[in-house]
């Protein structure tokens, strides 16, 4: 380490011991200076490995939910987001900022659950097994992939064997970026009986052994997700504005793309739909103006109040003729005259209201309940006078209806006749001696009695009540019949009304015609069913009234100036409130654009994108440095792309120098042009080595097809780099490429890295099925010939008989068929010393002393045992005729020792 002296300008080494203890007890103010500012930036060094935590925690106290949730996504995405996800990110934003839409997607933010745990200083993470899946694509159940705990293990598989299914869950519970696509079961699981895609894994946490279940969208373990899984998706340079490419340590590039790719897009989406909203009042001008109208509509926003217009449009009748009443007031040459004329009409009016209501005092409700009191006093006093008649007749014999009416009617003629012409001097009756009866002309000695009790019967208080209260009823009834009530017999009245409110003549007559049928009714027999009177229009010809003369005193106003003026701002406002009631659906939708639009413009604060480049500037200047440019010099000379530089670029933030990582290249407007597919996903290699190399754990990475769209060069680099990790950290490589398979075996041979080798293959429709080794075709001439001598074992079990099967021949020919091909490649390892070798691109002339070792007799034996498999195999079709006996296992075994043989001889002579 050196430090320049800001006092002298000289630098100081501290390489040594001695020099680093005096800078560090030195009390010069320079040093304690220099001193503080290296442990400030020792205190905001952040691990690469903890960016991801580091944006976390900001998030949850910086964003708000729609941006944690792009941040997901982003994390969770192998590419940039789809259309759908802006769409459902946007409709996320204008919920936050309260605007309702027809569909939204609850935000899902990032989380813990989402990211890999940060490793700590030190930390080692082996993944052991990965066992017993089930449900998870097509993979067979019961499988169990084990992994070398330290070096290398490569995972073999074709395309269409299951290594993407196993890779899916790796990526899962190591919670990888690209966590977008799901693990799902097999597609054939029918939707009533769901199945959960489930799988097992045994670790080694440092230095503690510890077994986890895995389940779909279960949050994966926290050791697990410390071991690290290649992402191949994406290289992490971009074009800046400044046109320069620069490289973003893992996790800084989330904040690009939300600054530079999500932002802009949703901003995009934000912009488009504000210029569609249109507020423009210009439709409307003609309900502005100094009315409520204008006033509401002048200020037509978020504050209006719906209710206030829908009040305002709503107009009356009144409203109505009061609108018709000011235009012909403010109209008229002659107010004056048309009010005194009112006037009269309404004294008119009057006159003839009080007469309909005289009219109807004769049949009203109180009338007819007036009538049926006297009615009822009537029988009531007739029905006791009948009483007291049959008691009158209950002394003697008398005849029968003697002291009811007719009765009554002859005995009051009997008195008259006594006492106006009889016995005028007398009154009655008269009782004297010599006196006579009036009735029957006889002595009135022999009647006296009679005679006195009928006149008392007569003058008795029940008779005589009994005869005023049916003359009552009498006067009552003829008053009721000689009533006038035909209250339509007033013509010109009738065309006054008729010209004021046509629809109150109808009113009229109909109550005329029910006052005459009540009075019917009344007349004829009260205890029949009772006739209604029809609605009156005394209160209809009573508003009329008030009409005419509020218009009497509305044109008297209109006489007077100022008053005048009063009416027509009256005028003004029902006018207005007439247009608004035409317009009111316009107006009121007009509004809602308007809030919509303040709403929607409210969202423009969660757009800007300042904050996130300022803690992009603020991790990059804790992460990018010296170090992680020496480090991705060094990968990308490892992997061939040397001609890739990289420099640090100081800019200077509020007086602090800081740094971003470019990549020296000549640039224009699209990456593509600059870098191709192979130097971005050497680039993408590059980094996360780099960002390997700078950490301080141990814990073990995953590298799925990481050499795709790489040259056959590059690929022998990466294999190189990837055995040299393996020394320092357990390595799993994934691939389908068998020449990259090829490379990975000869580098880790070359590197004495240990490397275990394990395919997968399909079986009868099961898919993942795993296998130790390599398939025959990869395996090297050792690990064939150990086959061949396995299934010798078996065959030579039993024993062999004299005359073997045609299923026994097939077995003993298929063992020199696999012998054949372990021949031809123990030349290329062995005898030719592997100077030329398939899948190589170059010929390796340092091993031609090997190959130049080769004697006659190796040769000549080689040949021999050739020949001999070439006889035997199945690309010969043999003469039937011959029936030759197939070789026995000993035969077989004998051909494996002497081919071992020559091999021992070549090698030793190497």
């Amino acid at each position: 380490m050196k430090v320049k002296n800001t006092v002298t300008g000289d630098v100081i080494d501290l390489s040594s011991d001695k020099k680093a203890k005096a800078w560090a007890n030195s009390t010069s103010p320079w040093v304690l200076l220099e001193r503080s500012k290296q442990k400030a930036s020792e205190k905001q060094k952040i691990e690469i490995s903890e960016l991801i935590q580091e944006i976390l925690t900001w998030s949850e106290t910086k964003l708000s939910l729609w941006q944690r949730d792009a941040l997901r996504r982003l994390f969770s995405s192998t590419s940039n987001l789809n259309s759908d996800d802006y769409s459902e990110l946007y409709s996320m934003l204008k919920v936050e900022n309260g605007i309702e839409v027809k569909s939204s997607v609850t935000p899902i933010p990032l989380s813990k659950a989402h990211i890999p745990v940060s490793h700590h200083e030190g930390d080692k993470v082996i993944l052991k097994t990965v066992r017993d899946f089930e449900n998870v694509n097509r993979i067979a159940t019961g499988q169990k992939l084990e992994l070398a705990p330290s070096g290398m293990t490569v995972i073999y598989g074709g395309n269409g064997t299951g290594k993407s299914g196993y890779v899916r869950v790796l990526k899962k519970v190591c919670r990888a970026r690209g966590l977008k696509e799901d693990v799902l079961p097999d597609a054939k699981t029918i939707e009533s009986d769901p199945k959960v895609p489930s799988a097992k894994f045994d670790f080694i946490a440092n230095g503690q052994f510890g077994s986890s279940s895995w389940v779909a969208n279960a949050i994966p373990p926290d050791d697990l997700s410390k071991l690290t899984v290649f992402d191949t998706s994406t290289a992490r340079a971009h074009l800046t504005e400044e046109q320069e490419v620069e490289l973003l340590p893992f996790g800084l590039d989330l904040l690009e793309k939300l600054t530079n790719v999500v932002i802009p897009a949703i901003s995009e989406l934000y912009k488009a739909e504000l210029i569609s909203i249109d507020t423009n009042l210009t439709p409307f001008e003609h309900l502005t103006g100094p009315t409520a109208v204008g006033h509401e509509i002048g200020a037509l926003g978020v504050k209006t109040k719906p209710e206030v217009l829908e009040k305002l449009a709503d107009l009356s009748e009144k409203d109505f003729r009061r609108l018709e009443e000011l235009k012909k007031a403010l109209s008229v040459t002659d107010p004056e005259k048309k009010a005194q004329d009112l006037l009269l009409s309404a004294n008119r009016l009057r006159e003839y209201l009080k007469s309909i209501e005289a009219c109807s005092l004769w049949v009203s409700d109180k009338a007819v309940e007036k009538l049926k009191a006297v009615h009822e006093q009537a029988d009531k006093s007739a029905r006791l006078a009948k009483e007291a008649a049959e008691k009158l007749r209950s002394g003697e014999d008398l005849l029968e209806g003697t002291g009811d009416d007719i009765w009554k009617e002859m005995f009051a003629a009997a008195r008259r006749f006594s006492e106006e012409q009889a016995y005028p001097e007398s009154s009655f009756p008269h009782l004297s001696t010599g006196a006579v009866c009036p009735l029957c002309q006889q002595d009135v000695d022999n009647v006296s009695d009679r005679l006195t009790r009928f006149e008392e019967f007569i003058q008795n208080d029940i008779a005589k009540k009994s005869e005023n209260d049916k003359s009552a009823l009498s006067t009552a009834l003829t008053k009721i019949k000689n009533a006038k009530i035909d209250i339509c017999a007033n013509t010109p009245i009738l065309d006054e009304l008729r010209q004021l409110d046509s629809e109150i003549i109808n009113e009229l007559l109909v109550f005329r015609d029910s006052m005459k049928s009540r009075r019917e009714w009344m007349l004829n027999d009260l205890s029949a069913q009772s006739i209604n009177l029809s609605e009156s229009p005394i209160k209809r010809l009573r508003n009329i009234i008030a009409a005419q003369l509020r218009s009497y005193r509305t044109f008297l106003k209109a006489i007077d100036v100022d008053k005048k003026a009063e009416l027509t701002k009256e005028k003004q406002e029902l006018d207005a409130r007439l247009l608004l009631s035409k317009s009111l659906e316009a107006v009121q939708q007009l509004r809602l654009r308007i809030v919509k639009k303040r709403q929607l413009e409210n969202c423009e604060k969660n757009l800007k994108t300042q904050q996130f480049s300022r803690k992009a500037k603020e991790l990059a200047a804790s992460v990018v440095t010296g170090e992680l440019k020496a480090a991705l010099d060094q990968e990308f000379g490892a992997l061939g792309i040397s001609h890739i530089r990289t420099k640090l670029k100081d800019r200077t933030v509020k007086g602090k120098v800081k740094h971003k990582l470019l990549l020296d290249l000549s640039t224009n407007l699209k990456l593509d042009s600059v870098l191709s597919e192979g130097e971005q996903r050497a680039i993408a290699l590059g980094a996360f080595l780099a960002e390997l190399k700078i950490s301080d754990h141990k814990c073990g990475v995953i590298f799925d097809d990481p050499v795709s769209s790489l040259d056959h060069v590059r690929r022998s680099r990466v294999a190189r780099r990837f055995s040299n990790e393996a020394k320092m950290r357990q390595v799993i490589v994934f691939t389908h490429d068998a020449v990259f398979l090829s490379d990975l075996r000869k580098m880790c041979e070359e590197s004495n890295v240990d490397c275990s080798f394990r395919y997968l293959e399909q079986v009868q429709g099961d898919f993942g099925n795993v296998s130790e080794g390599l398939p025959w075709v990869h395996k090297s001439y050792g690990d064939r010939l150990n086959s061949i001598e396995l299934e010798l074992k078996e065959l030579e079990k039993d024993g062999w008989p004299e005359y073997p099967s045609d299923s026994l021949t097939r077995k003993i020919i298929a063992q020199y068929n696999d012998l054949r091909a372990t021949i031809e490649k123990c030349v290329e390892e062995v005898a030719l010393g592997r100077t030329v070798q398939r899948f190589d691109s170059y010929i390796r002339v340092n091993n031609l002393h090997k190959a130049v070792s080769l004697e006659k007799p190796d040769v000549d034996e080689i040949s021999r045992l050739t020949n001999k498999c070439h006889d035997l195999v199945d690309a010969h079709d043999p003469s039937s005729a011959r029936n030759d006996p197939p070789p026995s296992p000993t035969e077989l075994r004998k051909d494996i020792e002497d081919l071992k043989v020559v091999l021992e001889g070549i090698k030793s002579r190497h």
